[in-house]
């Protein structure tokens, strides 16, 4: 049995549409989930309950992708607070972490090489989305 990787396919972005139909009914647990990353993530991806919904239940196992959301919310609100990045570059830093997290080589991200600080950007977004423990925590005091 030959198990190498099918031949990829290019196709027009344009022509590549949602899938029309739910797949999958949410728990109530997913959606409380689902809430939970439209609030971590409502200053750099505002979009209405619905629309988190209905993508979720478009996919035919929801879950790896709720999992894959909650990772990349965590890895983001952390990133925020270690780099303190300004308010008006956080949707772009956001997008960027997705590209990366993805995996997108951070030289084929344009927006990257306008950014004075691109190298310590990319190694703390690779740190954080590689560690499934934060990479900075809080001593705390007995």
């Amino acid at each position: 049995m030959d198990r190498s990787e099918p031949p990829r396919t290019f196709v027009n972005a344009a022509e590549i549409h949602p899938f029309p139909q739910k797949q999958s009914r949410l728990s109530e647990s997913q959606v409380r989930r689902i809430r939970l990353l439209r609030a971590a993530l409502w200053s750099v991806y505002p979009h209405s309950m619905n629309h988190w919904l209905e993508g979720f239940e478009r996919d035919a196992a929801p879950e790896p992708e709720i999992c894959w959301w909650e990772h990349v919310a965590a890895a983001y609100l952390e990133f925020e607070q270690i780099m303190a990045p300004e308010e008006g570059a956080r949707g772009m830093l956001f997008w960027v972490m997705t590209q990366i997290f993805s995996g997108s080589q951070p030289d084929d991200i344009d927006v990257l090489r306008s950014l004075p600080d691109s190298a310590k950007i990319v190694e703390t977004m690779r740190s954080i989305l590689k560690s499934s423990l934060p990479i900075q925590d809080i001593r705390e005091t007995p």
